[in-house]
């Protein structure tokens, strides 16, 4: 390939060839995650369209490594596209410092600002219990044990936190509400039908609340965590800086993070987003943390083929789902002889 472009963020440079054609298009970040959601949806996405590769990323403190693609072989972080949508991939863990991420946040916002794209997309997964169900019929957690690691102590990397708690205590206190005020028009109604005169509801009186104590408050936090999972766990969340897809997601029944911690590239993208005019949107989608989810893949291909005009995603996302067979086959197989490091767990009840 003919170098187009190179532009340099420090350590991370980003190479475009000359047969890049991408002004106008979206951009679509699949880089590894929960589930290798963003993975397995991107090289997915640029198999069926067909995406040229148009561009590299080469980062110094990157694991020396060669992906091998149709015979040719590339560096790890690629980008293939047109000028239906563009795909930023890499199959590797970025085990790179903090330094080196927020370089590539201003390399992908850079990259999105020149090429005048509407919307960068960042595909994630949302980590969701890993539940077998026994012979017994009992319902049991997989737990991979990890080992300590020997050397000096590390910081730990955060970990991605969305609490939902917000928002179901809004959706029960509603719920509830619509129930009371149906049971009392109820009640009205057949006064009003009995007596043959109009029945003007009553003002509540002030009620005493009593004193909650520590043991009462986090029965009630462990309650409504568990019905947030119960209502909300198999949903695809979304952060978006477009109001306009913020209403459009909403309709469509998904469900937006209220309150959270979004760490790595995809944070980084959010946190920048209102100093950038480029719009961010991250959609995270519910998956295992053990293996590989095809399923969650496919929600997200589904969902990005109603959101992207003219993208024509809905193929991509059927020929994915003819392989989801043969690899829960083959994942059933490898997680019934599953033995060392790995810890079963009761899963407990709902609420």
């Amino acid at each position: 390939q003919d170098i187009y472009l190179t532009r340099e963020f420090d350590e991370v440079h980003l190479v475009e060839f000359n047969n890049i054609n991408c002004v106008g298009a979206p951009v679509i970040i699949s880089f590894p995650s929960n589930g290798l959601v963003g993975v397995l949806t991107g090289k997915q996405i640029v198999k069926t369209l067909g995406l040229p590769l148009i561009g590299i990323i080469k980062i110094h403190q990157f694991q020396v490594a060669c992906v091998v693609s149709h015979e040719q072989p590339t560096y790890p972080g690629r980008i293939y596209g047109n000028q239906q949508c563009v795909v930023f991939i890499c199959e590797m863990s970025f085990h790179v410092p903090p330094d080196a991420i927020q370089n590539l946040v201003q390399c992908i916002f850079d990259f999105g600002h020149r090429h005048r794209a509407p919307m960068i997309y960042v595909l994630e997964g949302l980590p969701k219990p890993n539940l077998v169900k026994l012979e017994t019929g009992e319902e049991v957690e997989i737990c991979i044990d990890e080992a300590e690691e020997e050397g000096p102590e590390k910081e730990s990397a955060l970990d991605l936190l969305v609490d939902d708690s917000v928002l179901t205590k809004l959706t029960v206190r509603d719920i509830l509400k619509n129930k009371v005020n149906t049971e009392e028009n109820n009640e009205t109604k057949k006064e009003e039908k009995i007596t043959g005169k109009k029945v003007e509801k009553k003002g509540k009186g002030g009620k005493k609340e009593r004193k909650k104590s520590i043991a009462d408050d986090e029965e009630e936090t462990s309650r409504v965590s568990k019905l947030a999972d119960k209502l909300f766990g198999d949903k695809i969340h979304y952060v978006t800086t477009s109001h306009d897809l913020a209403r459009t997601l909403r309709k469509l029944g998904h469900i937006p993070v209220v309150d959270g911690i979004i760490p790595g590239i995809a944070g980084g993208l959010l946190a920048e987003a209102p100093l950038k005019i480029n719009h961010i949107t991250a959609i995270f989608s519910p998956t295992s943390t053990l293996f590989p989810d095809p399923d969650a893949a496919i929600l997200v291909l589904k969902l990005l083929d109603l959101l992207v005009p003219n993208i024509g995603l809905g193929k991509t996302a059927t020929e994915l789902e003819k392989d989801v067979a043969s690899l829960k086959k083959m994942m059933k197989g490898v997680m019934q002889n599953l033995t060392s490091g790995v810890s079963l767990r009761r899963s407990t009840g709902g609420p």
